[in-house]
């Protein structure tokens, strides 16, 4: 065979392993913003032997995997990534270093050299990723620590953090290992780990399930993903990087048919009911200026109810408390004053460590740009807010009654409406959704 057919076989050989989608595959776009700062902080298995040099400052483990994609195939986003985890962390030792490593966070440690020189001082991380729970587990053995406790120090590691950096996102990782029985006596631990997670819309990384449903599958014999039974070997932390970006991915694809929302009753409605429909989330009060809104809301719900769009009224208490009372007498009253037809559901707080998870997640994925210019109550609501907060418009919380946001037929967040917004805007936008 000549030469030139040797390479010309090669090359197509080559050509068959589609190399020019890897970065695609391996660091998906848009999961990270530009100058995003990844922070990974927990115990061993994220400390993974890491350094002062930087060429080992991320350890060798999941962590330095996922940053290892991204830097790797995604170098104009300009990403930082930093380890801040240490062997034998429990919930307690966070907890004690948690203003330093987190809420005063510096780039490196002494003696490191910044890959980033333009990045020095204090940080702001835009993620943080926790992995924490297996040395409660085994503190709790001999009695140092409850499961409640555990539960109550992962409650304060997150509610703090999320109330220090509003609109940071959190990614709560749960404790695992293959050793029997103690993987069995670690449910319950994992289990509190879940409901943190879920408490407050963060993405959550089952990695139990990743080692127990996919990797055993693969190969039997524990040994080759775990070498002690509770710290994986580097075969499972290839996959476990693999499978953080996975659910990190799917975090931020996330739809309003995620979640599960209270009738007026009490009873579980899963916003999947609505599935194809265009929908406008709106959070309400009874006494409020805005109240009369609600007349041009009903017109607008039958104008637009036979081409697919549903009004969803969610009254709200924590605006000036003009939502008192009861779901029922909430409920007579809009009927009574305004004929509203649209589904109506049981009172909800949308701010604070109490807020609904849908309205976290349309909060954390929206931004307020600020009231409308109405020519009267607009000026009074910004002169009311920047007395109580004078940082208020940079945060994405709700700031009045009858915020709205439109929902696209695909279950995404289309647009959010300040209460000030014209309804005649909103409809016109919930009309070009509908098409």
């Amino acid at each position: 065979m000549k030469t030139s057919s040797v390479f010309a076989a090669l090359a197509a050989v080559c050509a068959s392993f589609a190399w020019a989608d890897t970065p695609r595959d391996v660091a998906p776009e848009g999961v990270f913003k530009d100058g995003s700062v990844i922070l990974f902080i927990g115990d061993s298995i994220t400390h993974g032997g890491r350094h002062g040099d930087m060429n080992h400052y991320l350890g060798h483990g999941y962590q330095a995997e996922v940053a290892a994609r991204y830097l790797g195939y995604r170098p104009n986003k300009g990403l930082c990534f930093l380890n801040r985890a240490l062997s034998g962390d429990t919930t307690e030792k966070l907890l004690k270093r948690w203003e330093n490593d987190v809420f005063n966070l510096k780039f490196g440690e002494k003696g490191w050299q910044s890959p980033f020189p333009e990045r020095t001082g204090t940080l702001k991380p835009d993620v943080v990723s926790l992995l924490v729970g297996i040395n409660d587990f085994y503190q709790a053995k001999s009695g140092k620590i409850t499961l409640e406790k555990y539960a109550a120090n992962l409650e304060m590691l997150v509610s703090s953090t999320l109330k220090k950096f509003p609109g940071v996102e959190m990614v709560l990782c749960e404790p695992f290992c293959l050793r029997e029985p103690e993987k069995g006596q670690l449910a319950p631990w994992r289990k509190a780990a879940r409901e943190v997670a879920e408490r407050h819309n963060l993405c959550f990384v089952d990695f139990q399930k990743l080692f127990d449903e996919t990797l055993l599958k693969e190969n039997a014999r524990p040994g080759y993903w775990f070498w002690d039974g509770a710290h994986p070997t580097y075969a499972a932390h290839i996959r476990m990087a693999d499978y953080w970006i996975e659910k990190v991915s799917e975090h931020h694809r996330r739809t309003v048919y995620s979640f599960t929302v209270k009738g007026l009753k009490g009873e579980d409605v899963p916003l999947a009911n609505y599935k194809g429909k265009v929908l406008l989330i709106v959070n309400t009060a009874t006494r409020c200026g805005f109240t009369p809104q609600y007349n041009g809301l009903e017109a607008m719900y039958e104008r637009l109810k036979d081409k697919g769009f549903e009004l969803l009224d969610f009254p709200c208490n924590q605006f000036g408390a003009q939502a008192p009372g009861t779901e029922d007498e909430i409920h007579a009253f809009c009927v009574l004053n305004y004929k509203t037809a649209f589904p109506q559901f049981a009172k909800v707080e949308v701010n604070g460590a109490n807020a609904v998870p849908l309205f976290k997640f349309l909060t954390a994925n929206t931004k307020f740009e600020g009231f409308p210019p109405d020519g009267k109550i607009a000026p009074i609501l910004e002169k009311m807010l920047a007395k109580k907060d004078p940082d208020y418009a940079k945060k994405p919380d709700i700031k009045w009654n009858f915020t709205k946001f439109l929902i696209g037929r695909d279950g995404r967040i289309i647009r959010r409406f300040e209460p000030t917004a014209p309804l005649s805007e909103v409809e016109e936008a919930a009309r070009v959704a509908l098409k």
